[in-house]
């Protein structure tokens, strides 16, 4: 890779002005993307050097960071780098690349088509296990959701996902899953067809994979409470499927990456003013700290936790289950997240810098 970049780098002796080989792997000239300079035509602030096996391209006028060899080439050279794409393929693949180029279109244009005949949704509930009412009440499955002080909700018992897996989608037939006890949690779309499941380990077993989704169909927006939300009303948008038991109108997203209810809301055509972001109380958590800001610069409301209110790294369950009434917990997502102007979105920016400063941590 790193003999493929410094042949592309020499390649643009004569496209780029005042271009110099400053050693081995640095070359400097005039940057192409600011100009480098309205006033002196001296000025070459522009840098192409040697980072690991590849070449990067940073201008001290222009850029705050640097940008690979291709995307520099993409941008400004792009019948330069078409021929550097040609490289990279002739080298993965040889010099039959372009017949190893035409079968991977076509496999990929198969796969699309065969998830195109794919339902989108079950309207029929494949078998999903044992029904929790189903179970003794010492069954280890109610025991788990006692523990957790779960209300009750719709869940099942399997020790078996990949059997649960080939009845939900006939693409997990060859993927390999772990086995142990598993709590399953339907997620169902408005009309209560199923969009797929989430098994929740309750072994606790030490590495044991916490979580494993399958899904109908990879389209789908793969959101836990759709079948039960009133869109008409405020929306509370949270990471756990527990955590979403607890509140009125809520929905889960299973994580903490909550891009995917801001493109339901585009697609759906729905309000964002209506929808409520609350992560986690973890304020060490780099992710959910760069999450959180960009949910208050785009406008959505957002909860702030307080630390003196909430225990620190706390989820909604662990907020129950220490005591707190979720009915409290649903007044303060309501009256500490509005951003309805600038002054609001200021006043959460600033008590998110607070809250990341808890136990004198800031990140």
């Amino acid at each position: 890779m790193l003999h493929t970049d410094v042949t592309f780098v020499r390649m643009l002796n004569g496209r780029l002005q005042k271009f110099k080989q400053v050693d081995d792997y640095t070359w400097n000239c005039r940057c192409p993307e600011c100009g480098d300079s309205s006033k002196s035509a001296q000025k070459s602030r522009g840098y192409f050097f040697k980072l690991g096996d590849s070449i990067l391209y940073h201008c001290h006028n222009c850029s705050d960071k640097s940008k690979p060899l291709p995307k520099f080439l993409k941008d400004n050279f792009p019948d330069v780098f078409d021929e550097y794409r040609k490289e990279q393929l002739r080298e993965k693949f040889g010099d039959n690349w372009e017949q190893v180029k035409e079968r991977k279109a076509r496999e990929r244009a198969r796969l699309e088509e065969e998830r195109k005949r794919q339902p989108h949704t079950l309207p029929t509930d494949p078998d999903m296990g044992i029904p929790l009412h189903e179970l003794s009440a010492d069954h280890p499955a109610n025991e788990y959701v006692r523990g957790r002080r779960l209300p009750e909700f719709e869940a099942y018992y399997t020790e078996d996902i990949k059997g649960l897996a080939k009845r939900i989608s006939s693409r997990y037939n060859d993927r390999r899953f772990p086995q142990g006890p598993r709590l399953v949690i339907p997620h169902r779309d408005a009309s209560n067809e199923l969009l797929g499941v989430t098994c929740r380990d309750i072994s606790g077993a030490s590495g044991a994979l916490k979580y494993v989704h399958l899904r109908v169909n990879q389209d789908n927006f793969f959101i836990y409470g759709l079948n039960t939300v009133d869109f008409s009303r405020p929306v509370i948008v949270v990471e756990g499927q527990f955590d979403s038991l607890f509140l009125d109108n809520a929905i889960a997203v299973g994580g903490s990456a909550m891009k995917k209810v801001q493109r339901m809301i585009q697609a759906w055509n729905l309000t964002p003013k209506t929808f409520i972001f609350a992560w986690d109380n973890d304020s060490r958590n780099r992710d959910i700290y760069k999450f959180m800001h960009r949910s208050i610069m785009d406008g959505f409301h957002t909860t702030i936790w307080d630390h003196k209110r909430f225990k620190a790294g706390s989820d909604i369950n662990d907020m129950v289950r220490s005591g707190l009434r979720p009915k409290k917990i649903q007044e303060w997502i309501h009256n500490y997240s509005s951003n309805n102007s600038e002054a609001d979105k200021m006043r959460l920016l600033l008590r998110l810098n607070q809250w990341t400063r808890c136990n004198g941590k800031t990140i």
